[in-house]
């Protein structure tokens, strides 16, 4: 088992499971996460944003009330009762 590995700045597009994480506090964020079918599983224990920022969710449902391009509400990982606490509002650029 892989275990506190940072994984950023990727684009993963239209898999059945954008992420199927097995690791063990793991940092993922700012990355895009677009029309995956399910987009994330987490298992474990993993944290999907780094405290203020988090990553792109194509199906994120949420408002960004005070236009900071940060989501208001986080976005639930299936799996381990977990979140992106900082989901963004657009894309990363590369």
């Amino acid at each position: 088992m892989l275990n506190r590995n940072s994984i950023m700045y990727n684009r993963i597009l239209g898999n059945y499971y954008g992420v199927d994480a097995f690791s063990t506090d793991s940092l993922i964020y700012l990355n895009n996460f677009i029309n995956n079918t399910i987009q994330v599983y987490d298992d474990s224990e993993n944290r999907w944003d780094n405290g203020s920022v988090g990553n792109y969710w194509s199906d994120y449902n949420g408002t960004d009330s005070n236009g900071d391009s940060i989501g208001d509400t986080p976005y639930h990982i299936l799996g381990v009762d977990n979140s992106d606490s900082y989901p963004l509002i657009r894309p990363i650029s590369s």
